[in-house]
């Protein structure tokens, strides 16, 4: 009998974890406390505490309902207030999440002791401008989910089947290899400045991962990246951030 040596895929990924972060030159896989021009801005809500907080009992099929009324508001800051909303927040310039353990989020955003591993949410936003004239549209492979809006309009909804969130967006399209769903074609103009917010999550606990590509109608798939970092494909346009 061969003998194999097997490193489960979680294993794997925190293996990797340093080492993608050090590559992407962040604090972590969520962002860097640090705020670079260009950088998107993440804030962390844990759906099951207040604001000064005290527990809110939270079911996964509450959560779910509440992170899809975010998103039908068109992703109004109000309605969260309600939550407790972590005080640090992290700036990154890309999502490359892979599989790695749900309790990674709060420990990046430094609340692991007062918030647990599910039914968090993060709220990335800030404004983008395209590399290059053309139609994209944005890919997304997540567990549990992952969710792109253009200028306040959803564009993409990536999630696991076991825990869909009930948004009223349909792809149009099969996803590429490796991706759960992709998005809505845009046309950009090269420079034209867009606003962007990607919510990105966990319900039950256990593991997360989150990536997020773009593809330009023609081309291949390539990682979302507002930088150039030593982990980007050669080739690669990142997009602009705007500070």
């Amino acid at each position: 009998m061969k003998t194999f040596l097997i490193i489960p895929c979680l294993a794997l990924a925190v293996f990797l974890a340093p080492a993608l972060r050090a590559a992407s030159g962040q604090d972590s896989l969520f962002g860097s406390a640090k705020r670079t021009a260009g950088a998107l801005i993440g804030i962390l809500y844990d759906f099951k505490q207040d604001q000064k907080r005290e527990k809110k009992p939270m079911q996964a099929k509450v959560f779910e309902k509440k992170v899809t009324e975010f998103v039908a508001s068109g992703y109004d800051e109000g309605l969260l207030n309600k939550y407790y909303r972590v005080p640090r927040a992290l700036y990154t310039t890309q999502l490359q999440i892979p599989t790695i353990n749900a309790d990674v989020a709060p420990k990046a955003f430094g609340v692991e002791k007062t918030v647990e591993p599910q039914k968090w949410m993060v709220h990335y936003k800030g404004q983008i401008a395209a590399p290059a004239d053309g139609s994209y549209r944005f890919v997304g492979d997540a567990d549990d989910f992952v969710i792109v809006a253009i200028d306040g309009k959803t564009v993409l909804v990536a999630e696991m089947p076991g825990t869909p969130m009930g948004i009223k967006w349909r792809a149009r399209e099969a996803a590429p290899a490796g991706y759960q769903a992709a998005g809505d074609w845009i046309n950009f103009r090269a420079g034209e400045t867009v606003d962007i917010d990607i919510v990105t999550g966990e319900s039950p606990g256990g593991q997360f991962r989150c990536r997020l590509a773009i593809q330009k109608r023609g081309e291949e798939v390539a990682p979302f990246q507002l930088s150039v970092g030593k982990d980007t494909p050669p080739g690669t346009r990142p997009w602009r951030g705007i500070p």
